[in-house]
């Protein structure tokens, strides 16, 4: 068993780079969307555009084929605008201050639509009694001429 010894993380070295993803890849995803952007179904063909590699879950190193698609460029310009990069001030191992780039998901604000009146219709109330229970009125029987 033993203890595990620490790792510490050098702060002058680069981040991994991403592996590229395969070229049979982006050819088996081509084939499987038929030629077509998986969000607007355009043809890529007759929109004259370069399909665009995108991971679903936005992990770049995640290049499993069923978290890639192809996207035409402006369906991948409104995924990541809907994404707010946002600056944390952390301190690394050395008490050194350090900045992070966090990836934050932001939802749309949507616009109040105008209200369009409706015409309101008359509700019966029924009468309550004290308990909150509602009272049944009975039709008046009939009058007998004798």
């Amino acid at each position: 068993m033993g203890i595990k010894p620490i790792r510490f993380q050098n702060p002058f070295t680069q981040p991994e780079k991403r592996k590229p993803v395969r070229q049979s890849d982006r050819k088996h995803l081509l084939d499987y969307q038929k030629g077509k952007c998986f969000k607007c179904k355009k043809s890529f063909k007759q929109m004259r555009v370069r399909p665009i590699l995108h991971h679903k879950n936005l992990n770049p190193k995640d290049n499993r084929i069923t978290n890639l698609i192809l996207i035409c460029p402006n369906c991948h310009d409104k995924i990541h605008q809907k994404q707010k990069k946002v600056r944390v001030r952390t301190t690394n191992i050395y008490g050194l201050p350090e900045y992070k780039v966090v990836k934050k998901t932001v939802r749309k604000k949507f616009t109040k639509k105008k209200k369009t009146k409706k015409r309101k219709t008359k509700r019966r109330r029924s009468k309550t009694d004290q308990f909150g229970l509602p009272i049944i009125e009975l039709p008046k029987p009939p009058k007998f001429n004798f």
